[in-house]
């Protein structure tokens, strides 16, 4: 007995009643002689059973670790059960099933026939794989191992599949397809070794392009269809179009220029598309999603007039604005001078965000550019219209330093209105201190209202003026024709400037420094020198003191003599010219 025949189990049979026949003294009836000839059937049948025969067996029984099948004609089979687990031991057959099974061995005592479903699996299968390989005819197999670089699938015998072939893209962890129930073309087939490559790929590449001519086929430029999105790139989406791949460019998905193919479609979403280009020679059909609806911006003038008040989702943000999408195709910009009525640039990001539905209003359009611009503050009366009123000229206010440049300090005088103070309106000194050195951020001051420009959006404040300028002061003490002492401060060839006290200059033009014709100031003052001068101009309001030392000598001199002619001294002798010139005060001699 062979070690095969040996480790399958007995199943045991009837015993044949002919074995006795000698012993059997008293005669056989009827009934004896019916069972003798059903029996001589069975073992008449068993004979007729040749090893190496492949039959097609039914499931009987399943005992133990055996499969009792029916091979036909009333004559039984034993089969391991070991061919019917599948990797993980779970049995896959039952009783009734219908399977072929070759002939293995006939055990010569007891009549029990041992039969093999594997070897006739692979007796059929080499025969199904071969012709297969010849008509590229698909078979069926389940995948059973991971091996080096690719996979065994069962079809009967054992197949390679090699990685690159199992699907249509890269498969990363091969370890997951154990177990499943594939269809594979034969690539390569070895008669003589029984062996077979084989590939999914190919019969799903065969199967797509077949799908791709029929669905050619069936379109016409202008079909509207309906797909699955398949995957979402930056440059458009794909789309199954019941296996056939189509694609919609990212200029397809909507009339947005600046929205990206991810903001309408999701994968595995179903969308309806317009078919734009079919390329027989690639394959390629391009779709239009935003083809299926009007171009919004085609409507504008009639749907979006200057002051028409919006609603809409802000998409982005920037440094210089906001984009708000107003529909679908329709979005517009907040440019960030516009988010606020505050002279101060606006940081798009302190007001919205991501998401926000604003209200806004419609600024301008420009048609041929796809440009919308929107206001938010233009919501909201303009602060301005009544801060001419609220802070006329030569009103005193009180505000916040909210910030410091090189040339002043800006004010906050309530929400969106700022003022200016300059640095020359910090002090009535000739060289103010610098912004830094004179106010703080946050700080509280007073101030006058210079002048409100409603139209530039400006107020301009002093500090100074809060209390009167030297010059003002200066004429509330002095009067025009009064005579003053000045010191020379610089001299220009026009004239020289003089100081009549700190902080208050006047001008003596070239003119009206000395009686005498001179060619420039220098030939008759200098640097330093005090002289007495007369006031001939004094004009607050243009900030100007005119001085004279011409018009001073001219008028002292008349009065010398008047005083002299006077005098009791005139009368005695007549005028003496040499005393009354000794008396009149004379420019030094150059």
């Amino acid at each position: 007995m062979s070690e095969q025949e040996k480790d399958q189990p007995s199943v045991q049979q009837p015993q044949d009643p002919g074995e006795n026949w000698e012993q059997e003294q008293e005669p056989v009836d009827e009934q004896a002689a019916e069972h003798d000839a059903m029996m001589e059937e069975y073992l008449s049948n068993l004979r007729s059973v040749h090893k190496g025969e492949i039959r097609t067996a039914t499931v009987v029984a399943i005992v133990n670790d055996s499969v009792l099948v029916n091979l036909g004609d009333k004559s039984e089979g034993v089969a391991p059960l070991s061919e019917f687990r599948t990797t993980k031991g779970a049995v896959t057959i039952k009783i009734g099933d219908q399977l072929p099974v070759q002939v293995i061995s006939r055990d010569a005592d007891t009549g029990q026939i041992q039969v093999s479903h594997k070897v006739a699996r692979g007796q059929v299968a080499q025969a199904q794989l071969q012709e297969a390989a010849k008509t590229k005819t698909p078979v069926k197999g389940t995948i059973t191992k991971a091996v080096k670089s690719g996979m065994i699938v069962d079809c009967g015998v054992d197949c390679f599949m090699p990685a690159s072939q199992i699907d249509a893209r890269r498969v990363e962890n091969l370890e997951s397809w154990i177990g499943q129930e594939v269809e594979v073309l034969v690539l390569e087939y070895n008669q003589s070794r029984g062996r077979a490559v084989v590939s999914r790929r190919a019969l799903i590449d065969a199967q797509r392009e077949q799908k791709l001519q029929d669905t050619m086929k069936s379109l016409n430029v202008g079909d509207v269809v309906e797909g699955t999105v398949k995957a979402v790139l930056g440059f458009g989406a794909f789309v199954d179009l019941n296996g056939v791949e189509a694609i919609i460019p990212r200029e397809e998905v909507s009339w947005d220029k600046t929205a990206s193919p991810g903001d309408y479609l999701r994968q595995g979403n179903k969308v309806q598309a317009k078919v734009m280009r079919l390329n027989a020679e690639t394959g390629k059909i391009t779709l239009s999603r935003k083809q299926l609806t009007p171009n919004p911006w085609e409507t504008v003038p009639q749907r979006f007039a200057k002051g028409t008040i919006v609603n809409g989702e802000v998409t982005g943000l920037t440094k210089f604005g906001a984009f708000v999408r107003l529909e679908e195709g329709l979005t517009g910009l907040i440019h960030a001078t516009d988010l606020s009525w505050s002279s101060q640039p606006a940081n798009p990001q302190e007001f919205l965000k991501e998401g926000d539905t604003v209200q806004a209003a419609v600024l301008d359009f420009d048609l041929e550019r796809q440009r919308l611009s929107l206001g938010l503050k233009q919501i909201s009366e303009d602060p301005w219209v009544e801060a001419e009123k609220r802070y006329p000229k030569s009103s005193k206010i009180k505000g916040v330093i909210s910030g410091l440049s090189k040339f002043g300090a800006f004010v906050r005088l309530e929400d969106n209105i700022e003022g200016l103070i300059h640095q020359q309106d910090f002090t009535w000194d000739k060289n103010p201190p610098a912004p830094n050195e004179f106010l703080k951020v946050g700080q509280e001051v007073e101030a006058i209202v210079l002048k409100t420009d409603r139209s530039s959006r400006r107020i301009s404040l002093g500090i100074k003026q809060l209390t009167p300028s030297p010059l003002q002061s200066f004429a509330s003490r002095h009067r025009k024709g009064e005579a003053i002492d000045a010191k020379v401060i610089s001299i220009i060839d026009s004239g020289a400037f003089m100081e009549l006290e700190p902080g208050v200059e006047g001008f003596m033009p070239v003119a009206q420094i000395s009686e005498q014709k001179i060619k420039t100031p220098a030939d008759a003052v200098k640097v330093g020198e005090t002289l007495r001068v007369k006031i001939t101009n004094l004009d607050v309001k243009a900030n100007r003191i005119a001085l004279s030392r011409k018009a001073f000598l001219t008028e002292e001199e008349r009065a010398n003599v008047s005083t002299y002619l006077k005098s009791e001294e005139s009368g005695k002798g007549g005028i003496n010219l040499g005393e009354l010139l000794q008396n009149i005060s004379l420019p030094p001699q150059k």
